[in-house]
């Protein structure tokens, strides 16, 4: 009686609906799927499921390797235990574990960050959909595009095919609860600031539970919820939503499973028990995670200065991730890029040995041909010959008769044998020559066909160049760019936020702070003018010059007196010219003041003691108008006289600048038909840089 009872215990609580007397070996073997016993336990129990025809328990069964290999990162195990599950699946008609062993053998190659060959599998797989069972796993193909899209950061696609998949689950098995879309859905629209959307997801997830007893399930969707009301400023929420998830019924929650350090921190951070945040804060293993984190908790207490140093750790790890995470991308798609070329010189290859045996079998068979033309011609020189032994019995007879028959038939058999040669000679030509043009025009096609499959690979190769040449040139733009405006933005609002907040500086601290928020403010002005100069410059057709008559001394001075309060101490800032106060030149004002300042700021980055001198000259270019500044600097190597003209060019990276201001004055000098260059002939120390410009300007 009692052996009855415990099976039909094990029966009711037997959900994967394999043979009761290997539901307990199973359960065990679930649990533990991520030791190192797993794979022996796998192969025992298989077999026994063997053995009672339980195919069902056999798919079952092949999922744990699989898991395992997931856990431990292996792909040579995964990518066996995964086609061992498939051939399984696919004979026995289980679906589930077929996708089961796609989407973990996809999802462990996208983890990795092996993209390209977690795309080439998703495409395998979606392909199977249209094979095997009436496209069953549509649904698990569009959530793993979206998890792919999700890991990319491009939230736009990611959400596209959550959506499909929710769709096509809803429609198709109402049955689950799809926790699996919901959460990763309303994460990324979080991630697009969409907060009343995402909490509208999570919501109807947390409605649409299907089965009360998977917790766990129930456990992220309301830790994503919290997560979201915290994040978005509804910390009174938040806090309900935190107080929910202590029920007691989540008990059984594996930490492994779910982690909450973040909610935990938002938690603690509501209480104000920063001891417990910073601590949480410091355990979270990803570089700029932790120190962004440490910031929120810095800047809450009111530690401005310890938040921006953390904030700028945070960033330069994101940095260093995001670079090494492109040069991996890069790495695995130029090994793709290379296994594809590969693929295509074999082919090339295939297709000359297919060319060289069709053009061997073309020879053959001409040669067939001239040895059947030879043996026509032989047969017919062989009936020559016995009607002219006829002849000549016919003429022995009649040798007799006459002597005037006996030389018509010498002269007939000498011209019938003229008349074979001249067949046999003129054949031979004929043959000799259609194999000479056929060669020829095989030869010239062949050429052709070489030189354009070369112009084709090289118009390739010079586009790849140039698209990898703008990749370089964005990168460098916006790496100089989110440095060189960080850096005096993160200055201004640090300040700002100390001044706003604080009342216990002296005077002289508030006057310190005060000028470098001002002279933070003019480096970013400085780099806002670079950037847009170089925008307007860039469209030669909308670039107008407003011409006028400039005086050339005020505006030096004009110049002088821009730059002054940024010269570095101890430095002398001289004007010298060879004109006088009244003389004037026919220009635009602004632009000519654009590139003098240029200069004065270049040359007051790199002259630490001495002095800067602008001078003006009309005899040094005769018929031309000549500024030039010379400074008692570090100087510039004559190897990169036009290399600090180029755009982001800088010679000491560690100075602060776009390395657009000398590009930008070669650009207008360009424009006036004028020269902007560095003097290489200039003797001494430092550097001297002339702007040369024609005297009257043309619109």
């Amino acid at each position: 009686m009692s052996a009855v009872v415990a099976n039909t215990v094990v029966s009711q609580n037997n959900p994967y609906k394999i043979s009761d007397s290997l539901y307990p070996a199973f359960i065990r073997l679930q649990q533990m799927k991520y030791t190192a016993e797993a794979l022996p336990m796998a192969d025992s129990l298989y077999l026994e499921a063997e053995k009672i025809g339980d195919h069902k328990a056999q798919c079952a069964i092949l999922c744990s390797p699989i898991q395992n290999a997931l856990h431990l990162k292996d792909l040579d195990l995964m990518t066996k235990s995964a086609n061992r599950c498939r051939e399984e699946s696919l004979k026995y008609g289980y679906p589930q574990y077929y996708y089961f062993a796609w989407k973990t053998e996809i999802s462990l190659y996208a983890n990795l960050r092996k993209f390209p060959k977690a795309v080439s599998l998703l495409a395998e797989m979606e392909s199977d959909t249209q094979r095997y069972f009436n496209g069953y796993g549509r649904g698990e193909c569009y959530q793993l595009y979206g998890n792919i899209y999700r890991m990319l950061q491009n939230e736009d696609e990611a959400i596209k095919y959550y959506e499909l998949a929710l769709d096509l689950s809803k429609r198709e098995t109402p049955e689950q609860d799809n926790e699996g879309i919901y959460t990763p859905l309303a994460t990324c629209y979080r991630y697009k600031k969409m907060f009343d959307k995402s909490l509208a997801v999570i919501n109807e997830g947390l409605a649409n539970i299907k089965d009360p007893n998977v917790v766990v399930r129930e456990f992220r969707m309301l830790d994503n919820k919290c997560f979201t009301l915290f994040f978005c400023g509804r910390e009174d929420e938040g806090e309900t939503v935190y107080q929910q998830m202590q029920d007691p019924k989540f008990d059984v929650v594996n930490s492994s499973t779910v982690s909450t350090t973040f909610v935990d921190i938002y938690h603690y951070l509501y209480h104000n028990d920063f001891s417990h945040a910073i601590n949480l804060a410091h355990d979270i293993k990803n570089e700029a995670t932790r120190y962004a984190w440490l910031s929120k908790v810095e800047k809450q207490r009111g530690n401005y200065l310890l938040a921006w140093e953390y904030s700028e750790k945070a960033y330069g790890a994101l940095q260093d991730n995001y670079r090494k995470q492109r040069n991996d991308l890069y790495a695995q798609m130029n090994a793709e890029m290379g296994n594809n070329s590969l693929k295509a010189e074999n082919s090339e290859l295939l297709l000359r040995s297919s060319n060289l045996a069709l053009h061997n079998a073309e020879l053959a068979l001409e040669q067939e041909r001239n040895q059947s033309e030879m043996h026509r011609i032989n047969s017919r020189n062989d009936s020559l010959k016995n009607a002219l032994r006829i002849e000549q019995m016919e003429a022995r007879l009649h040798e007799q008769n006459s002597s005037k028959l006996l030389q018509e038939a010498e002269y007939e058999r000498s011209v019938s044998a003229s008349r074979t040669r001249t067949i046999i000679f003129a054949s031979a030509f004929v043959v000799s020559l259609l194999v000479l043009i056929w060669t020829l025009s095989s030869l010239r096609i062949r050429r052709e066909n070489l030189k354009l499959l070369k112009a084709k690979n090289q118009e390739l190769t010079d586009a790849l160049h140039r698209a990898e040449e703008s990749e370089a040139t964005k990168m460098r733009f916006l790496q100089n760019m989110s440095h060189e405006i960080r850096t005096p933005l993160n200055a201004i609002v640090g300040f700002s936020q100390l001044l706003a907040h604080s009342h216990e500086f002296s005077e002289e601290q508030v006057e310190e702070f005060v000028d470098l928020i001002d002279q933070n403010t003019d480096t970013l002005t400085n780099l806002i003018d670079d950037i847009l100069s170089i925008s307007a410059l860039e469209n030669g057709k909308q670039m107008k010059f407003n011409l006028g008559a400039v005086e050339v001394n005020e505006l030096c001075r004009k110049a002088l007196a821009t730059v002054k309060s940024r010269c570095p101490e101890g430095v002398e800032l001289r004007f010298t010219t060879e004109v006088d106060d009244n003389y004037t030149f026919v220009s635009d004002r602004l632009r000519v003041l654009q590139v003098i300042t240029n200069y004065l700021t270049n040359a007051e980055k790199h002259t630490a003691e001495g002095e800067i001198l602008l001078h003006v000259s009309l005899s040094e270019n005769p018929g031309m108008l000549t500024f030039s500044v010379t400074d008692t600097g570090e100087g510039v190597p004559a190897d990169k006289a036009d290399v600090i003209f180029d755009r982001f060019e800088k010679i000491d990276s560690f100075v602060q600048g776009t390395g657009l201001g000398l590009n930008i004055c070669r650009m207008i000098a360009t424009r006036m038909n004028g020269v902007a260059k560095l003097d290489t002939t200039h003797t001494g120390r430092g550097a001297r840089f002339v702007f040369i410009v024609p005297l009257e300007q043309n619109q």
